[in-house]
């Protein structure tokens, strides 16, 4: 179907709420295929958001394995930051579930802007060196979810899922941008640093019996702080990209599939940094 200069294509309807939804029909859409995509998405995001509240949420043994934000010469514990992107994962898993169960639109938007203003937060908690510095966050916060449900449920399609995407490629854009702000900052900081291999954990040494063998020769014995950094940059860049294509080809099933396999890679990006950041030295 091709849509003329101006034409507002026709919405679809959810599959299992028969509501209208914030995409029009889907060209050479296979359903199996979807479904298992977003099956696959799920999943990981799922144990993405397991994994990193479990790591957040466990206290390093010693002082050493907690890294910083450096701004304006403060240094601050990551140890905020990691816990609000555990729940960021873990929100955003939930938005997955609900996008299965109710498609995008109005009803979906509820769960959907959820992912949204925790993005804002970490935002707001970057921008602040790793800390959310006034009360008045939390009321900000619930204003913005406030704003964006009120003009979701009260504009007509196609402006409201215009209005939703639109906030909702800003703070992708936005997170880029601070993840490599962050990223050039801290290593500004530690450039004057004498050593900065970070051991992931005490070396392994190969079990004495043939037959026994630790998984824990498989992982990396070090990194060099503050590259765990470039896991957020290349998650987030790979869910903009997804986000995009899906915004610009609507009615591309191909589009639709790379932007749900983005969540493949980004999520669990996340989580492999929340790994990296809470198990260094």
């Amino acid at each position: 179907m091709t849509i003329l200069l101006g034409e507002v294509p026709q919405q679809d309807v959810a599959r299992w709420t028969k509501y209208p939804a914030w995409h029009p029909n889907i060209i050479d859409y296979d359903l199996e295929i979807a479904d298992s995509i977003v099956l696959l998405a799920f999943i990981l995001t799922s144990c993405s958001a397991y994994l990193g509240l479990k790591w957040s949420y466990k206290q390093p043994k010693y002082k050493k394995y907690v890294t910083f934000f450096y701004k304006d010469e403060i240094a601050t514990p990551t140890t905020g930051f990691i816990i609000l992107l555990s729940y960021y994962i873990l929100i955003t898993g939930l938005g997955e579930f609900t996008y299965w169960t109710l498609d995008v639109g109005k009803l979906w938007s509820v769960t959907g802007v959820l992912h949204n203003v925790l993005e804002i937060a970490i935002l707001i908690l970057l921008h602040n060196g790793g800390k959310l510095k006034s009360n008045l966050t939390f009321a900000w916060l619930g204003g913005y979810i406030l704003l964006v449900t009120i003009l979701s449920m009260k504009l007509k399609w196609p402006y409201d899922g215009i209005w939703f995407k639109i906030q909702g490629l800003c703070s992708d854009y936005a997170l880029i941008i601070q993840f490599v702000r962050v990223y050039l900052s801290t290593r500004k900081n530690l450039r004057e640093a004498y050593d900065e291999q970070l051991p992931l954990n005490n070396p392994v040494l190969p079990s004495a019996s043939q037959n026994k063998f630790s998984y824990d020769e498989f992982f990396p014995n070090n990194v060099s702080h503050p590259n765990q950094i470039i896991l957020l940059i290349l998650g987030s860049i790979t869910h903009l990209i997804g986000n995009i294509a899906n915004s610009i080809w609507m009615q591309s099933a191909l589009a639709f599939y790379v932007f749900q396999l983005s969540y493949v890679v980004t999520w669990p990006f996340y989580a492999y940094y929340i790994f990296v950041d809470t198990h260094c030295a």
